[in-house]
């Protein structure tokens, strides 16, 4: 019995220390997030300069499923993924320019660095944010695989199938996607 009621006032402190513990790090709050709710996989740390984000991330790419690295770009943290724009990846798939914020957008970039998996950062232009969008903005970075199910196809005509914008956007998906970090913009 003296067990049982030690047991008993003992959880509610570990779950407390372990609470107050977990929310001083990111990179454990975001490896708890993708173990509990498979939403982030790896951390990234930004930072404003000078009207650049400047991205970075300890996620490795390569192998051959891998297809190239995505960023995203909110003013809406607890939006899940719906108001992530794609604001920069291995190719255009955007128009020229992302409306971001109310009157601001800022031009997409296709860099060919984000198809690389030894790739572990990006700086992207964030000149065209007017005064009245300035604020607390979010990125997030996808790792981008290729679809399992048409290895085969992939397999057959892997130049074209790599090199072509369309299989890009018809025959891929997320692999994993970091937590989220954020970045006052002046």
């Amino acid at each position: 019995m003296k067990t049982r009621n030690m047991m008993i006032k003992a959880i509610p402190l570990l779950f407390a220390i372990f609470a107050v513990g977990m929310t001083g790090c990111s990179y454990v709050v975001d490896a708890i997030e993708g173990a509990i709710m498979n939403r982030s996989s790896f951390s990234i740390e930004a930072s404003y300069n000078g009207g650049f984000v400047d991205i970075s991330w300890d996620e490795s790419g390569g192998g051959e499923a891998f297809a190239g690295w995505e960023i995203y770009m909110t003013k809406e943290p607890d939006d899940e993924y719906a108001g992530y724009a794609v604001v920069a990846a291995r190719y255009d798939l955007e128009p020229l320019n992302v409306n971001i914020g109310e009157s601001s957008t800022i031009t997409f970039v296709d860099d060919a660095v984000l198809a690389l998996g030894a790739a572990n950062s990006f700086s992207l232009n964030v000149g065209g944010i007017n005064p009245g969008d300035a604020g607390v903005y979010f990125f997030r970075v996808g790792k981008i695989h290729w679809d399992e199910e048409d290895q085969d196809k992939r397999d057959d005509d892997f130049p074209t199938w790599a090199s072509d914008e369309g299989y890009y956007e018809g025959e891929t998906n997320i692999g994993a996607i970091s937590g989220q970090a954020r970045v006052e913009i002046p």
